[in-house]
């Protein structure tokens, strides 16, 4: 039994004017269904993948006190909803969650500016 891959999607995209030709063709013909040389190509080098991405999470120690954590929860928080949607590990750089007693914290922390994908301030 074919299975079915994604292809390059609809070419017509006024509902009235019925499929495109491509399109049918694109289900007609079971052959191309199973060509491995049909597959897409995935260009990893274009950036990094999202179990690579790392954060870096920057705010008030006092504003976070005033709130009884809700700054810190906010962070944690976008981290487990996101790889909830998502399907997939994202890291991030939380001082009270990364930090330790005797860490040398400014080697931690630039480490993590240096590799950081992104930046929430």
């Amino acid at each position: 039994m074919p299975t079915l891959k994604a292809g390059p999607g609809p070419t017509n995209l006024n509902p009235d004017d019925g499929p495109d030709q491509r399109e049918l063709e694109d289900f007609t013909e079971p052959d191309r269904w199973n060509d491995p040389d049909d597959e897409p190509e995935l260009d990893f080098a274009a950036g990094p993948r999202a179990a690579e991405l790392l954060g870096f999470w920057s705010y008030v120690h006092k504003d976070d006190d005033v709130d009884m954590g809700r700054v810190t929860q906010l962070a944690r928080d976008i981290v487990a909803n996101y790889e909830a949607i998502k399907a997939e590990e994202i890291r991030l750089f939380l001082d009270r969650d990364d930090l330790h007693w005797g860490d040398r914290w400014r080697d931690q922390v630039d480490d993590a500016l240096s590799n950081v994908a992104f930046f929430v301030r």
